[in-house]
């Protein structure tokens, strides 16, 4: 296609590859058509200058952030405008958020949990270490292992008695051992049929007590503490670190993950967590919105 080099007036220049580390083009595309103009099979600042010149009514040019290329543009035309490309403008918006993100937010954050609305609050919620049934018994085991330890009773007599393995019992002469034992381990739990279920309702943004009266519902039968350390594992292996029940503490690498990825992406966070967090912090929510614009939508981010 032939063009009159006096209508091109708004234009993109980039670098390309011609030989990768060794020789480099320079690409110009109009940016009202969309269209290719030229091609100059060099980078170098003076023939890039005497390039340029050779469109004498260009009125924009957008770039890189090569010195050469805005060196070649004050010597072709001296007052023409200058923009950033789309590409480096929506990386340097992104990174001046992120900049901001680490100098003015801690670590991380504390927010609370979602809660539909109608929900009353009628069991108390967990506070402090709760312990399973599991963790219940393992304890009393423990007990019963260093009681008859302290009477006398070998490591071998103790493992006839209680039907227990010698490895068994010494781990548990271990002062740490209960906590320790297994780790590494996932036993079944009568949580793990309803675990769809219960993903959902976290979703949803449900606290522990409404979980617990929901599965109730569904025919479990176990013990609302077991609901509630269930819930909190299950949110750690996402990356949600839960505080106690109804505040959740978000990284700040999470709140830096929503500049560059869609909520859905940000595998540690629901998009009711995301309401709570531009609720309390509303500067997050504009940043977010705005590189949104660029990245979609760019002439609108104008408006």
């Amino acid at each position: 296609m032939l063009f009159d080099k006096r209508d091109v007036r708004k234009v993109c220049i980039d670098d390309f590859a011609l030989k990768r580390g060794q020789r480099y083009g320079t690409i110009m595309i109009d940016l009202e058509t969309h269209i290719v103009v030229d091609i100059l099979d060099s980078r170098d600042c003076e023939k890039v200058s005497n390039w340029l010149k050779g469109y004498p009514n260009i009125e924009i040019v957008s770039r890189d952030g090569s010195i050469g290329y805005r060196k070649a543009i004050d010597e072709a035309f001296g007052d023409v405008i200058q923009i950033s490309d789309g590409f480096h403008l929506i990386k340097g918006l992104s990174d001046g958020c992120k900049e901001y993100i680490q100098e003015r937010f801690g670590t991380s954050i504390v927010i609370e949990e979602c809660e539909t609305k109608g929900q009353s609050d009628g069991t108390e919620e967990i506070k402090g270490k709760v312990l399973s049934e599991k963790e219940e018994s393992k304890l009393r085991l423990a007990e019963e292992i260093r009681g008859l330890n302290k009477e006398g009773y070998s490591k071998r007599a103790i493992s006839r008695m209680l039907n227990l393995s010698r490895e068994t019992v010494r781990k548990y002469l271990n002062s740490s051992s209960v906590e320790n034992g297994n780790k590494g381990r996932r036993n079944p739990s009568k949580l793990d049929p309803y675990r769809k279920q219960i993903e959902r309702l976290v979703d949803e943004g449900r606290l522990i007590k409404n979980i617990f009266e929901a599965l109730k519902s569904m025919g479990y039968t176990g013990s609302y503490s077991n609901v509630g350390i269930y819930v909190s594992k299950m949110k750690k292996e996402c990356g949600i670190d839960v505080v106690k029940d109804g505040l959740v503490r978000i990284s700040k690498k999470s709140l830096i993950d929503l500049l560059y990825k869609p909520i859905e992406k940000v595998t540690n966070l629901t998009k009711e967590l995301y309401e709570k967090i531009i609720e309390k912090y509303p500067i997050m929510g504009h940043m977010v919105e705005l590189i949104g614009k660029f990245t979609y939508s760019p002439h609108e981010a104008f408006g």
